[in-house]
């Protein structure tokens, strides 16, 4: 039995609106999951790294005050990737190839241009940019450094983030798994040559760099593998052309995803303010270095919660809207019990992950706090992430961005701001900011996914010339 879900899951059926829903889920999710999470283990790659360096307190500063820089000029375009698997799942899922193909490449083209821009007015105003976040000293020379560098890569990142979202929405989600894993080995091995003195010696920059390479090789793979149609989505000549309704759509979904991840980075930039300019930099490096192992935990609910999205969105394409709701369902009942399994870790062994980073005990010792509160609300978390994710794959988007705003911006950031003092806390007030947000948010989700309207939500760019009749399943060519 095993071993036949592993050949499903390296090669999955043709066609995921029919069989079993659990199967469908656990095939699509586990390789999506996984993809999700080697998205931040260059991170964590990063973080472990650096926390190594002689000046280990101030490098992961200026790493964490750099990451949330680059995280917040990238959301635009990673939200129009959310637009981009809604279409696609769509599509492929009304049995349309031409219609996906011609979506693939207007997605490219916005996202192409935008992120040239956002690199070049992003290395422009770095150092600026950290300063104003609270950034002084070396913490400041060291996160310019680092950004810098990074927003080179940023351009490749977002495009190898929008091939993987191209192919998970048509059904291929171990092809992403293998790009961005070839991604993350480059980095893995690439990173103590260039960034200590026994190799190249270029400290934070180094890990930037190999960032870039590692990032900017495999995106040039991913692009092979959609021209030459060797996985489900076959880009061919006649697909390049600019198609306003296509682009129009992609807008129209993406851009209230692409707001709900600013929204996110942005309350992301002034928790880190708020931190920085009150507690200092130990603060900041706990907060940092947690936020990683954090994120180890809650990345696959993102990848399960796409996995969920994709089926949800094939789903309704194929006039079966029962089985979307089912499938969102038997997500998060799987999610469920990962992070149980993650609630337990994080609140008995707190200070076992923060020296994983770091030998520094003054940020142990913080971060360990903060892993506690966060570990405590995880279900919570996982709830919002899977059926935000669930919806967002149908293209309904507005709402579930709207809740974000609330949870985050109405409920996070007032009450960091005012708890530390209000309660005689301290930092611990931001901690438990953090947690009670994330109480609002999957409350919210769940009763706005309950009420269905999401179900109705409809797709369509038009007849093109040449579009392929609904024949049967889209299989890959062999």
């Amino acid at each position: 039995m095993a071993a036949a879900l592993l050949r499903q899951i390296i090669r999955p059926p043709d066609d995921l609106t029919k069989g079993s829903i659990y199967r469908n889920v656990i095939i699509l999710a586990t390789p999506v999951a996984l993809t999700q999470s080697l998205t931040v283990l260059f991170q964590f790659v990063d973080t472990v790294f650096v926390g190594w360096l002689p000046y280990s307190a101030s490098a992961l500063a200026a790493v964490g005050f750099a990451g949330q820089v680059m995280f917040f000029t990238s959301t635009l375009l990673l939200g129009l990737t959310i637009g981009t698997t809604a279409m696609v799942a769509r599509f492929i899922g009304e049995r349309k190839p031409d219609e996906a193909a011609i979506t693939v490449f207007n997605a490219f083209v916005i996202c192409l241009v935008i992120s040239v821009i956002f690199a070049a007015v992003g290395i422009w105003l770095s150092e600026s940019i950290l300063s104003g976040l609270g950034a002084e000293g070396e913490v400041l020379k060291l996160g310019t450094e680092y950004l810098g560098v990074l927003m080179v890569a940023g351009v490749a990142m977002v495009l190898l983030f929008q091939i993987g979202s191209i192919l998970q929405g048509a059904g291929d989600a171990i092809t992403p798994f293998w790009l961005f894993g070839g991604a993350n080995l480059v980095n893995l091995i690439l990173d103590p040559i260039f960034i200590y003195d026994w190799g190249l010696g270029l400290g934070v920059r180094g890990a930037a760099l190999a960032t870039v390479i590692g990032r900017g090789t495999f995106c040039v793979v991913g692009v092979f593998v959609l021209r030459r149609g060797l996985s489900r989505v076959h880009v061919q000549p006649h697909h390049f052309r600019v198609d306003l309704k296509a682009i129009g759509q992609l807008l129209v979904i993406g851009v209230p995803s692409a707001l709900q991840m600013m929204i996110r980075s942005a309350s992301g930039l002034f928790l880190v303010g708020i931190v920085g300019h009150n507690f200092g930099k130990t603060a900041v490096a706990a907060l940092t270095t947690g936020g990683r192992t954090v994120m180890l935990a809650l990345m696959p609910g993102f990848g399960i919660g796409r996995a969920a999205g994709t089926l949800a969105g094939q789903n309704l394409g194929a006039r079966q809207p029962e089985r979307a709701v089912r499938s969102a369902r038997a997500s998060v009942a799987i999610y469920s019990v990962f992070m149980a399994v993650c609630t337990l870790a994080g609140l008995l062994f707190p200070h076992f992950f923060m020296r994983m980073f770091t030998p520094d005990q003054a940020v142990i010792d913080t971060g360990a706090v903060y892993l506690r509160y966060a570990a405590a609300v995880y279900l919570f978390a996982g709830v919002a992430i899977v059926l935000s994710k669930s919806m967002e794959g149908t293209g309904y988007t507005l709402v579930p961005m709207l809740l974000t705003a609330l949870a985050l911006l109405g409920v996070m950031i007032p009450l960091a701001s005012s708890l530390p003092a209000v309660l005689g806390v301290g930092l611990q007030g931001v901690w438990m900011a953090m947690a009670f947000s994330n109480i609002v948010l999957a409350v919210g989700t769940f009763l706005v996914f309950r009420l269905g309207v999401w179900q109705r939500k409809r797709i369509d760019i038009g007849p093109h010339e040449g579009a392929i009749p609904p024949q049967g399943p889209i299989t890959a060519p062999e």
